[in-house]
C-alpha cells in the first residue's frame, strides 16, 4: 500500500467529515436567526405538538421515497453509474413529504397547509425558504429523471 492510498483512504474522510461538521455548526448558528418562533397566533411548541405526527409520517415517506428510487440498483434494472435513479430517488423524496402535508391539510384550507410546511420546516431547523427551495429543485430533478428515464 502506497502513501498516497493511505492518505486517500485513511486520513482524507477523517479531514472530510471534521470540515463538514465545522461547516454544519457555522450554518446551524447563522440560520438561528432566519428560523420562525411562531406562524399566526401559534407558537413553536404548539405547532410542532400539533403537527407533530403527521411530520413523522413525512419523515417516513423521504425514506420510502429515496429508497424506491434506489431500489432499481439493488434489482439489477439501472447500472451502478447511472444517474436517473439517484435523480428519482432525490425527486421522491422531496416530493412525498409537500404531496402528504397538502392532501392531508387540504380539507382545513391553505392556511393547515401553510401552518404544517411551516412546522415541518421548525422541526427540520431549517429557514422555510432555503428548506423549500431545495425541495422544490429536488422534485424537478426527480421529474427530469423520470422523463429521461423513460425515453
Amino acid at each position: 500500500m502506497t502513501r498516497y492510498s493511505t492518505f486517500q483512504y485513511g486520513l482524507l474522510p477523517i479531514l472530510s467529515a471534521i470540515v463538514g461538521t465545522a461547516i454544519a455548526w457555522w450554518l446551524k448558528t447563522k440560520w438561528a436567526k432566519w428560523l420562525p418562533v411562531h406562524f399566526g397566533a401559534k407558537d413553536k411548541k404548539r405547532l410542532l405538538e400539533q403537527y407533530g405526527p403527521g411530520i413523522r409520517v413525512a419523515h417516513r415517506l423521504t425514506v420510502l421515497g429515496f429508497c424506491a428510487g434506489a431500489f432499481p440498483y439493488f434489482i439489477g434494472w439501472l447500472g451502478d453509474h447511472d444517474w436517473r435513479g439517484l435523480g428519482v430517488a432525490f425527486g421522491l423524496a422531496c416530493f412525498l413529504p409537500l404531496a402528504y402535508f397538502a392532501v392531508t391539510n387540504a380539507r382545513h384550507g391553505k392556511e393547515a397547509i401553510r401552518e404544517s410546511l411551516i412546522a415541518y420546516a421548525m422541526w427540520q431547523k431549517t429557514p422555510p425558504s432555503l428548506l423549500f427551495t431545495l425541495m422544490g429543485l429536488g422534485c424537478v430533478v426527480g421529474l427530469v429523471s423520470t422523463v429521461f428515464l423513460f425515453i
